[in-house]
């Protein structure tokens, strides 16, 4: 019998409304800003290790190992050009890509499309997809400590234009930034493939403690970066590692079984693709119509409840619809 991961499920749901909570400030403009941020950062990085925990974990099972990669590209690529279809109006709307003619704003959607997001939020899909592609392939290759070295060194200059960006002064770039890229994906799913592989594991003994010690180093880091201004986007910190890493194996320890697994991880998946552009409409819509002011608490704190309801409404739609309907699976 396979063992269920249904806490693994229940944690992505969770995490789906801290990614919420990333694009859609629910206390905007308050000094509680900084700590939510920094635990919402957990969100991105537990994703990956996820993904990867499953997928690799279940590539070992696999005889046809081809083919499960092809699958699960194919599964991804669907749920990708399946939102950008649906939201193509509001994104060329949002990103004006062809303010500057068809052809640049067709470079403009092939960039996007490899290298950031095309509709918002959709950089994480994609570096999935080509993290996980390219850990797939050079594994017939490299060891995972070397995969993990080669993850560890493009994780640092990922830190070094986000976390760090301030202080290191390496220059930005107005079309590409690293770490929301797929390179910064590498070190999260080689952890997911470590973990899934059994080459890290938690001691028996300490785990409260090692728990403690990563969440203190890590939110003196942030804060730190914070209140020093060195940190020129919060992406990406050096102590999300161990801090994430910890979560997710305790979280994977977890006994929780509910029938209910399947709906959360729709819900998650839908909240994740759609979050951005609810929060969107909502915005323009209720500046026009009741000229609500988004600098202030209140009404941050209306968007975000508001954009989590639709969102988990829409998951529930879809599934429902799913069930007859099987495009409406490519959604979820």
């Amino acid at each position: 019998m396979k063992k269920r991961y249904d806490a693994l499920d229940v944690m992505k749901f969770v995490l789906a409304f801290l990614v919420v909570a990333i694009h859609v400030a629910p206390i905007n403009g308050t000094v509680y800003d900084g700590w939510i941020m920094m635990l919402c950062r957990l969100a991105v990085p537990l994703f990956f290790i996820t993904s990867g925990f499953l997928f690799f974990g279940k590539m070992r099972e696999e005889s046809d190992q081809r083919k499960r990669l092809t699958n699960f590209l194919k599964r991804g690529f669907l749920l990708y050009f399946s939102w950008l279809v649906i939201l193509l109006p509001i994104t060329v709307y949002r990103r004006g890509w062809f303010e500057l003619g068809l052809f640049g704003g067709l470079w403009t959607f092939l960039r996007s499309f490899f290298l950031g997001s095309t509709f918002a939020a959709s950089w994480y899909l994609m570096a999935l997809l080509i993290g996980t592609l390219l850990i797939a392939v050079s594994a017939k290759v490299l060891s995972n400590r070397v995969l993990l070295a080669i993850g560890f060194a493009v994780y640092l200059l990922c830190c070094a234009y986000s976390g760090y960006g301030n202080l290191t002064g390496l220059p930005t770039s107005d079309w590409y930034a690293i770490y929301l890229s797929f390179p910064v994906s590498f070190i999260w799913l080689t952890i997911g493939k470590m973990i899934a592989e059994g080459e890290i594991a938690l001691p028996k003994r300490g785990r409260a403690a090692l728990l403690i010690g990563a969440a203190a180093l890590y939110a003196i880091e942030f804060q730190l970066c914070r209140v020093r201004r060195w940190a020129a986007g919060t992406d990406a910190f050096v102590f999300l590692i161990p801090i994430c890493t910890v979560v997710f194996l305790i979280v994977k320890e977890g006994t929780i079984e509910t029938p209910r697994a399947k709906t959360l991880r729709n819900i998650s998946t839908v909240t994740y693709c759609a979050h951005a552009n609810v929060a969107f409409l909502f915005t323009k819509g209720a500046e026009r119509l009741f000229k609500l002011d988004f600098d202030s608490g209140a009404a941050c704190l209306l968007r975000y409840a508001v954009t989590v309801l639709v969102c988990f409404g829409l998951g529930l739609l879809l599934q429902a619809l799913g069930k007859r309907w099987k495009p409406a699976r490519w959604l979820y």
